[in-house]
Protein backbone atom coordinates (compact mmCIF):
# COMPACT_ATOMS: atom_id res chain seq x y z
CA UNK A 1 0.00 0.00 0.00
CA UNK A 2 1.19 3.14 -0.50
CA UNK A 3 2.58 4.85 2.62
CA UNK A 4 0.73 8.07 2.28
CA UNK A 5 -2.60 5.71 1.75
CA UNK A 6 -1.67 3.84 5.29
CA UNK A 7 -1.10 7.39 7.16
CA UNK A 8 -4.60 8.40 6.13
CA UNK A 9 -6.32 5.28 7.08
CA UNK A 10 -4.44 5.84 10.98
CA UNK A 11 -5.69 9.26 11.56
CA UNK A 12 -8.74 8.42 10.75
CA UNK A 13 -9.08 5.51 13.27
CA UNK A 14 -7.08 7.49 15.68
CA UNK A 15 -9.63 10.60 14.89
CA UNK A 16 -12.45 8.19 15.30
CA UNK A 17 -11.54 7.08 18.60
CA UNK A 18 -9.85 9.84 20.57
CA UNK A 19 -11.93 12.81 19.26
CA UNK A 20 -15.36 11.83 20.53
CA UNK A 21 -13.94 10.97 23.88
CA UNK A 22 -12.18 14.46 23.71
CA UNK A 23 -15.94 15.51 24.89
CA UNK A 24 -15.80 14.10 28.39
CA UNK A 25 -12.71 16.73 29.00
CA UNK A 26 -15.40 19.85 28.99
CA UNK A 27 -18.16 17.69 30.64
CA UNK A 28 -16.79 16.54 34.18
CA UNK A 29 -20.58 14.31 34.86
CA UNK A 30 -19.49 11.81 32.32
CA UNK A 31 -16.33 11.39 34.33
CA UNK A 32 -18.12 10.68 37.36
CA UNK A 33 -18.73 6.57 38.64
CA UNK A 34 -21.97 5.54 39.02
CA UNK A 35 -23.94 2.00 39.37
CA UNK A 36 -26.15 0.80 36.62
CA UNK A 37 -28.23 -2.08 36.20
CA UNK A 38 -31.34 -3.63 34.42
CA UNK A 39 -32.19 -6.04 31.81
CA UNK A 40 -30.54 -5.63 27.97
CA UNK A 41 -32.97 -4.69 25.69
CA UNK A 42 -30.49 -4.50 22.61
CA UNK A 43 -26.83 -4.65 21.73
CA UNK A 44 -24.98 -2.90 18.92
CA UNK A 45 -22.03 -4.07 18.10
CA UNK A 46 -20.17 -1.00 17.01
CA UNK A 47 -17.79 -1.49 13.82
CA UNK A 48 -15.50 0.90 13.92
CA UNK A 49 -14.66 1.54 17.97
CA UNK A 50 -14.80 -2.19 18.60
CA UNK A 51 -16.95 -2.15 21.00
CA UNK A 52 -20.82 -2.74 22.13
CA UNK A 53 -23.39 -0.29 23.21
CA UNK A 54 -25.89 -2.22 25.65
CA UNK A 55 -29.42 -0.65 25.95
CA UNK A 56 -30.86 -1.43 28.86
CA UNK A 57 -34.33 -1.11 30.46
CA UNK A 58 -33.70 -0.18 34.27
CA UNK A 59 -35.24 -1.28 37.34
CA UNK A 60 -36.52 1.93 38.01
CA UNK A 61 -39.13 3.53 35.33
CA UNK A 62 -36.91 6.05 33.46
CA UNK A 63 -35.60 6.28 29.89
CA UNK A 64 -33.67 3.25 28.86
CA UNK A 65 -30.15 3.42 29.93
CA UNK A 66 -27.01 3.18 27.28
CA UNK A 67 -23.64 2.09 28.75
CA UNK A 68 -20.67 0.76 26.96
CA UNK A 69 -18.57 -2.69 27.03
CA UNK A 70 -15.22 -2.31 25.59
CA UNK A 71 -13.24 -5.58 25.75
CA UNK A 72 -9.99 -4.83 27.43
CA UNK A 73 -11.38 -2.38 29.43
CA UNK A 74 -14.27 -3.74 30.81
CA UNK A 75 -14.46 -6.64 33.50
CA UNK A 76 -17.29 -9.13 32.58
CA UNK A 77 -18.67 -11.28 35.55
CA UNK A 78 -20.98 -14.67 36.09
CA UNK A 79 -21.78 -15.88 33.02
CA UNK A 80 -20.94 -13.30 30.12
CA UNK A 81 -23.90 -12.92 28.55
CA UNK A 82 -23.99 -9.45 26.98
CA UNK A 83 -27.41 -10.42 24.66
CA UNK A 84 -30.79 -9.03 25.21
CA UNK A 85 -33.25 -10.82 27.55
CA UNK A 86 -30.02 -11.29 30.23
CA UNK A 87 -29.91 -8.87 33.32
CA UNK A 88 -27.04 -6.97 34.25
CA UNK A 89 -25.62 -5.39 37.39
CA UNK A 90 -22.60 -3.54 37.17
CA UNK A 91 -20.24 0.27 37.70
CA UNK A 92 -19.49 2.72 35.28
CA UNK A 93 -16.35 4.94 35.06
CA UNK A 94 -15.59 7.41 32.40
CA UNK A 95 -17.23 7.63 28.73
CA UNK A 96 -17.03 6.16 25.15
CA UNK A 97 -18.48 6.41 22.03
CA UNK A 98 -20.18 3.64 19.29
CA UNK A 99 -19.10 4.49 15.95
CA UNK A 100 -20.40 2.07 13.27
CA UNK A 101 -19.51 1.65 9.94
CA UNK A 102 -16.43 0.90 7.50
CA UNK A 103 -13.24 2.44 8.55
CA UNK A 104 -13.18 5.21 7.20
CA UNK A 105 -16.52 5.92 6.48
CA UNK A 106 -18.16 5.57 10.62
CA UNK A 107 -21.09 7.81 12.37
CA UNK A 108 -21.48 7.97 15.86
CA UNK A 109 -24.65 5.50 17.16
CA UNK A 110 -26.70 8.92 18.84
CA UNK A 111 -27.89 7.94 22.04
CA UNK A 112 -31.61 8.14 23.39
CA UNK A 113 -30.93 11.48 25.67
CA UNK A 114 -29.16 12.83 22.41
CA UNK A 115 -25.28 13.39 22.18
CA UNK A 116 -23.07 10.74 21.05
CA UNK A 117 -21.31 9.83 24.71
CA UNK A 118 -22.28 7.05 26.59
CA UNK A 119 -21.07 5.76 30.40
CA UNK A 120 -18.02 3.57 30.00
CA UNK A 121 -18.88 0.20 31.91
CA UNK A 122 -16.16 -0.61 34.40
CA UNK A 123 -17.36 -3.70 35.43
CA UNK A 124 -20.81 -5.68 35.15
CA UNK A 125 -22.09 -9.09 35.80
CA UNK A 126 -25.03 -11.00 33.96
CA UNK A 127 -27.52 -13.25 34.45
CA UNK A 128 -28.40 -16.04 31.63
CA UNK A 129 -30.44 -14.93 29.13
CA UNK A 130 -34.37 -14.69 29.74
CA UNK A 131 -33.85 -15.68 33.41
Amino acid sequence: MNHKFKLLIAVIMLSTLVLPNAYAIGNPSVLVASNFGGRILATIPCTCTFNLKLILSPVAPTLPVEVIFQPGISILYRYGMLVPTAWVLGRTIGSSTCWVGLIPFCVPVPSVEGGIVSPLIHMVGTSLPGI
